[in-house]
């Protein structure tokens, strides 16, 4: 059973902006090409951080390359260098959650007492375990 390759519409407004302008830059931009921050926002007009979303990329494996890595290129100049993931597949393009929800951080707040687990301090106090101070005897405490 063979699979479509065929690449889903950067224009598709039911995909997310990241994923949106990752098809841009394969679509429109092409590998190694130049785009500039106008034409960035131009295709994506009612975005408010298209340039975020576009960096957002880059922790998927896409090279873009700014001035600051290409010197050839101008302060509002671009180089779509190397495309990462594919973030438009399914299941591809989102990171897993790594903050605690509200929920949980009530619950461990409640576990431990509303006081800091390393060092004992009371939020919003000055945690020793912040800045380094506990001991090894008070870290092994309960």
């Amino acid at each position: 059973m063979e699979m479509s390759t065929a690449l889903p519409s950067w224009q598709d407004s039911k995909l997310g902006t990241m994923k949106r302008a990752a098809l841009w830059l394969v679509q429109v931009v092409g590998e190694g090409n130049v785009f500039t921050k106008a034409q960035l926002r131009e295709a994506f007009p009612d975005v408010a951080q298209i340039d975020r979303r576009m960096r957002d990329l880059r922790d998927f494996g896409w090279k873009i390359d700014t001035k600051r890595e290409d010197i050839d290129l101008d302060a509002s100049e671009q180089r779509y260098a190397q495309r990462g993931e594919p973030v438009w597949e399914p299941g591809r393009g989102t990171r897993p959650k790594s903050a605690i929800t509200v929920n949980q951080r009530r619950e461990l707040l409640a576990a431990y007492n509303h006081k800091c687990g390393s060092c004992g301090a009371p939020p919003p106090g000055r945690h020793l375990c912040r800045l380094g101070g506990h001991s090894s005897a008070r870290r092994g405490q309960a």
